[in-house]
């Protein structure tokens, strides 16, 4: 017999199995017919959640983003109350070093996102077009550039994510980052009464 659940559970269920099975297994090959059968349902009942693959996957996206941002503020605040961006640039690579295989299937599908074709290509375009919050406002509150700032650490951590997809045998993403970023911070300009700060 089949659970009873309401359209809220039911639709979370939806999100929770679609994002476990990328994490460990891919995206290649996503479809809705595909997710319907991991979630026990027929194909018109799945649209009935969720109409196309791109609305699915944007929900699928948003809900790890913001499991990942709860998870990296943690890490980031676990030592010293006092947040900057240097422990939240430290925090975000030793989370996703964490999780290995969930982080290269999901940076593995944000490249072949770049397709507009894709039904996630949408979603990584969006967030691609502005800066994420909590970032900007620590570099607004410690650098005198923060846009720059937020710019190049994105260049930075995107080169180290690209190398790790495309080298996962030989790439250490926590050991490239340690080596880069004394050099990377040294380049920015801390606002004048930041600049006798410690990171």
């Amino acid at each position: 017999m089949k659970r009873r659940l309401t359209v809220e559970a039911r639709r979370a269920e939806i999100i929770e199995i679609t994002r476990r099975r990328i994490a460990e297994e891919g995206a290649a090959g996503l479809s809705l017919r595909e997710v319907a059968r991991w979630c026990d349902m027929s194909a018109p009942g799945l649209t009935h959640h969720f109409p196309t693959l791109r609305d699915l996957m944007d929900e699928v996206l948003a809900r790890r983003d913001a499991e990942d941002l709860r998870g990296i503020q943690a890490l980031a605040r676990a030592d010293d109350h006092h947040l900057t961006l240097r422990r939240l640039a430290d925090a975000s690579v030793q989370y996703y070093v964490e999780r290995p295989e969930e982080t290269r299937h999901f940076d593995t599908l944000e490249a072949e996102a770049m397709s507009p074709a894709h039904p996630a290509h949408a979603y990584f375009a969006a967030i691609d077009s502005h800066t994420r919050g909590l970032g900007l406002t620590l570099a607004r509150e410690e650098y005198e550039d923060p846009e720059t700032v937020i710019a190049v650490l994105k260049v930075v951590v995107d080169g180290l994510r690209k190398r790790w997809v495309l080298l996962p045998e030989n790439a250490d993403l926590w050991g490239d980052w340690v080596r880069i970023r004394d050099t990377v911070f040294a380049g920015f300009t801390p606002l004048p009464d930041k600049a006798s700060e410690t990171p």
